[in-house]
């Protein structure tokens, strides 16, 4: 493996919704050690509302601006601001939140090991391939993807 450095403002960027997720180090550019990604959540943004789990891989993430919270199978909640670290061991059922209904929250994600910043792109890729259709309508394959990645609820 040679080092690499991702200058800001570059790398791979895809659109979710009202989410940009920059890619700014893969699991192919690491040996399968790490992925890590720069996390832009829109306002308002619920990324699964029910608690769910990643059977593969822990995450870290710093948060630079905005509000998460985040909630846990022992009905704790936890909101984090910037400058916040996060640590979701494997198999820890939570889920998160932009806590706020008018500013956008910014997040560096890292897995650990990496892959599953692939993820995004196959989301982004089943969205990109059916334009219009609502989420209800996609939520097969939706939860096809969270499988092939190990996210279980």
């Amino acid at each position: 493996m040679t080092p690499t450095i991702s200058p800001a403002g570059e790398g791979r960027q895809i659109r979710v919704g009202p989410n940009t997720i920059t890619y700014r180090t893969t699991a192919a550019e690491s040996d399968g050690r790490i992925g890590v990604i720069d996390y832009r959540a829109g306002p308002g943004f619920v990324a699964p509302s029910v608690l769910h789990w990643h059977t593969k891989e822990s995450w870290t993430g710093y948060l630079f601006e905005g509000r998460l919270r985040f909630r846990f199978s022992d009905g704790a909640t936890a909101e984090a601001g910037p400058g916040d670290v996060i640590h979701v061991p494997v198999r820890t059922p939570f889920a998160w939140e932009n806590a706020s209904a008018d500013q956008p929250a910014h997040i560096l994600f890292m897995y650990t090991p990496g892959g599953f910043e692939n993820y995004f792109s196959d989301i982004a890729d089943l969205f990109a391939a059916n334009p219009g259709k609502a989420m209800p309508d996609l939520l097969t394959q939706i939860m096809e993807i969270a499988a092939k990645y190990g996210i279980e609820s």
